[in-house]
């Protein structure tokens, strides 16, 4: 009967029929067996046939009807586990695709805004774009929030390990969040411990995005008084080395009863219509969960209308010296982008003018193309020294144009080629960079990321013009 409940009501079913038939057959051979010298009570052997078989019967129902339940349960819940995968999926799938189509208007509107700002505006006109591109990256920084967690929950999250300097780090986010500071008469300052080692290995973007959300936050509550940012390295007593970032602030605290929920997605330590700060509560949340993936933890420490310090801990090694100087000297090459020719391969009409306008401030010449059946004609006929390609295009897309210039003979299908994007999902760059791109930039663009994605690729190349000559 226990192979019924494991099995299946089937076999409960079958294994009871052979027990009736194996009782039958030895009552029968006991009746038609028995030594003629002793004296059997054929009654008792049929009542005791009987019994077993009545008790076999019992049992056989009993097995069939609970293995049945059991069965049919565990269908339900694995019919319910499927739909909830299915559903996980297609809001995933619901929420990446929301991201690109946001991120293709929002790529117009913060790249012609930066492109605004370069031209003579009066101080209004000056503080309605600021205001203009102070929105877009709110917008930017809550669909990024949204994609990092939807990344981490499919673990599509790479953790690299790199050098990087804690100084610069430190010194990029302070002078990013200073001016906001100082807006609301609050001060902001970092420091690094003395005896810290400037170069350390780790992941200096992930770092740098968690310290960031953490100051922003700091500078969100805190209405008066300063920030303060520092960094120590913390030896434990069995010799690991761990890095501690600390920010604190002189704002309003946290209450008692938000303890349990700051780290939980969407929520917030005030909570309802009447709060005081905008925000969809991803933050601190996306904080703990990469520190997480780094074997790091983010806590804090806060005292109701005195203030909070939160602290960023991780293990961290130290940076060889040999490393620190090759680091170094890499990072130390430059390249005039000034005269560069570039392709620009791109759908959509704004973004074209986004690129075309960003690339002319930094003094690269450029040509357009509206897909990749097209920018495949234009290179047959001249030469650029690197070529910047949408993904998504009617006819031909990058993916496919891309491909086409790699089989290509001689120098032209060596041409660097920089993908340009609004898709976000985890992995995108690796596949990007595995379908023969040089290098990706997510959209939006500005001109600082087309800045260091063409210094990456045309390191050490000459330009077309170089060459000609």
């Amino acid at each position: 009967m226990l192979n019924g409940f494991i099995s299946g009501p089937r076999v409960a079913l079958a294994t009871g029929v052979a027990m009736l038939a194996t009782i039958g057959v030895l009552y029968y051979c006991s009746a038609a067996h028995s030594d003629p010298g002793v004296f059997v009570d054929p009654t008792r052997d049929l009542q005791r046939a009987l019994q077993s078989g009545y008790i076999v019967i019992m049992a056989t129902i009993i097995a069939t009807i609970f293995s049945a339940n059991i069965f049919r349960a565990f269908g339900m819940l694995e019919a319910s586990i499927g739909r909830a995968q299915e559903a996980e999926a297609a809001k995933a799938q619901f929420l990446a695709a929301m991201s690109h189509e946001l991120r293709t208007p929002l790529n117009g509107v913060l790249g012609l805004t930066e492109v605004m700002q370069k031209t003579s505006l009066d101080d209004e006109q000056t503080k309605l774009m600021t205001d203009i591109e102070g929105s877009g990256r709110s917008l930017l920084s809550i669909l990024n929030d949204i994609m990092d967690m939807l990344n981490i929950d499919a673990d599509k999250v790479e953790i690299k390990s790199e050098t990087f300097a804690l100084h610069g780090l430190l010194s990029h986010v302070a002078s990013a969040w200073r001016l906001p500071a100082e807006e609301k008469g609050l001060k902001l300052n970092f420091a690094v411990d003395e005896g810290t080692p400037q170069n350390l290995i780790g992941d200096e973007f992930r770092i740098r995005q968690i310290v960031t959300k953490i100051v922003s936050n700091a500078v969100k509550y805190t209405k008066t008084g300063a920030i303060a940012i520092s960094a120590s390295i913390i030896v434990s007593d069995d010799d690991n080395t761990k890095l501690q970032i600390a920010v604190k602030d002189t704002g309003s605290g946290i209450p008692d009863g938000a303890a349990e929920r700051i780290f939980n997605p969407f929520e917030q330590a005030e909570q309802g219509f009447s709060r005081s700060q905008d925000g969809v509560g991803l933050g601190l949340a996306l904080c703990q969960r990469l520190a997480g993936l780094m074997n790091g933890a983010v806590h804090y420490d806060s005292e109701l209308g005195k203030g909070t310090t939160f602290y960023l801990t991780l293990p961290i090694d130290v940076a060889a010296p040999a490393a620190e100087s090759a680091e170094a000297g890499d990072k130390t090459t430059t390249v005039t982008l000034a005269g560069r020719r570039v392709l620009i391969v791109e759908d959509n009409i704004v973004n074209r003018m986004v690129a075309e306008k960003l690339l002319s401030s930094l003094g690269v010449i450029t040509q357009s193309a509206e897909h990749g059946g097209v920018c495949l004609e234009i290179i047959k006929q001249q030469t650029f020294d690197a070529i910047l390609m949408d993904k998504h295009m009617p006819v031909m897309d990058g993916v496919e144009a891309t491909a086409k210039i790699r089989a290509m003979a001689g120098p032209v299908g060596a041409t660097p080629i920089v993908a340009c994007t609004a898709d976000a999902m985890g992995g995108e760059r690796e596949a990007l960079l595995g379908a023969g791109f040089d290098e990706f930039i997510p959209k939006p663009i500005s001109a600082d990321n087309l800045r260091d994605a063409l210094e990456i690729v045309l390191r050490g190349k000459p330009s077309e013009s170089q060459a000609a000559a």
